[in-house]
């Protein structure tokens, strides 16, 4: 009658050459000093990497097990009910081969250990801007170096017309992180409108300490940006007070954004004068406001039409995303104060 089987205990402790628990036990030793490692994730480990070993120079049988004991010995048999006995002797070779399975599940553990918390640090900073230095270009994207991990600028997240240079310091905001070559990286911008919201943080103290609120920034990377502030203090001067002494403030700003002019606006909770600080520095004679399609009718003088809409609208365009409104400018005509149900300061 068939017996069941029965496992075969192997002790390295017991070996039948010098060589055999040495190496096993160095591997051992390995993955308790990794420190890491829990005592059930090293018996996986070496459990695994016996049954891999076995299958790979002895016989591709799937229902080959291994359990290791706390004592560092192992047991090896043949998981098939109501088979005769087998004895799992492992030659050699084999426990090389386990070792080596060993010391690879190790530098895998190291790197998805490594890959954990380069993650975690590229979240932790995702939104905020970093200091890193431009390491080199490769098609037009840029690899830089930060303090806790590597990032990747590609061309559409870059200032257009900006000349970067190898082994210097630029401002980035993190966006997020990829696989990139193996590794993780993060994902950076210097085009992205929260670049200028922190380098305004950085700037100016009275941002930094809570004085004076960024309401909202709209930008088009390279060539020109709005920012709407307002002070809590009705003492400061917000818009002043981000242009600095002699404009010292903001021509660090502009030289940390590679040259683009940033128009620094004073936010009002009434929207037609908040609509006509945004279209500075054109001259604006009124507003009138539909509140129910959400459209701003700003009347000029008809000689500052063209300042008023900027260069290819981009004047329009920023205040609109500055605003949430959409902005229709014209020059002022007698027949638009004929309009009805719409209203807004002179």
């Amino acid at each position: 009658m068939a017996q069941r089987s029965r496992p075969l205990r192997t002790h390295v402790q017991q070996p039948e050459t010098a060589d055999r628990p040495n190496i096993l036990r160095a591997a051992l030793a390995d993955l308790a000093e990794e420190g890491t490692l829990s005592k059930r994730e090293i018996t996986d480990i070496v459990e695994r990497a016996l049954v891999a070993a076995y299958r790979q120079q002895v016989s591709d049988d799937a229902e080959i097990r291994a359990h290791l004991e706390s004592d560092g010995s192992y047991t090896m048999h043949s998981a098939h009910q109501g088979a005769d006995e087998t004895l799992l002797q492992l030659s050699d070779s084999v426990i090389r081969q386990a070792v080596r399975i060993i010391r690879m599940s190790l530098e895998e553990q190291k790197l998805m250990k490594e890959s954990h918390q380069i993650s975690s640090a590229i979240i932790e900073k995702k939104g905020f801007m970093i200091d890193a230095i431009l390491e080199g270009s490769e098609e037009d994207t840029w690899l830089l170096r930060g303090d806790d991990f590597l990032a990747l600028l590609p061309p559409h997240e870059q200032i257009p017309g900006e000349m970067l240079q190898s082994h210097t310091h630029t401002k980035i905001i993190v966006l997020g992180a990829r696989k990139y070559a193996g590794s993780i990286v993060a994902i950076v911008s210097r085009s992205h409108p929260m670049l200028v919201r922190r380098i305004l943080e950085q700037e100016i103290p009275e941002i930094s300490q809570g004085q004076i609120v960024i309401d909202a920034v709209s930008r088009e990377a390279g060539r020109r940006s709005k920012v709407a502030v307002h002070a809590l203090d009705a003492a400061i001067d917000a818009q002043g007070a981000c242009i600095g002494p002699k404009g010292v403030r903001h021509r660090s700003i502009v030289t940390q954004l590679g040259g683009e002019h940033v128009h620094i606006v004073t936010w009002s909770a009434d929207t037609a004068t908040y609509i006509a600080n945004a279209l500075a520095p054109a001259t604006v004679e009124r507003v009138l406001l539909d509140e129910e399609n959400h459209i701003a009718t700003v009347l000029v003088p008809p000689g500052q039409l063209s300042l008023a809409i900027g260069k290819g609208g981009e004047n329009a365009r920023l205040v609109a995303k500055l605003t949430g409104w959409k902005i229709d400018i014209r020059p002022n005509d007698a027949d638009l104060e004929k309009h009805e149900s719409l209203d807004g300061p002179s």
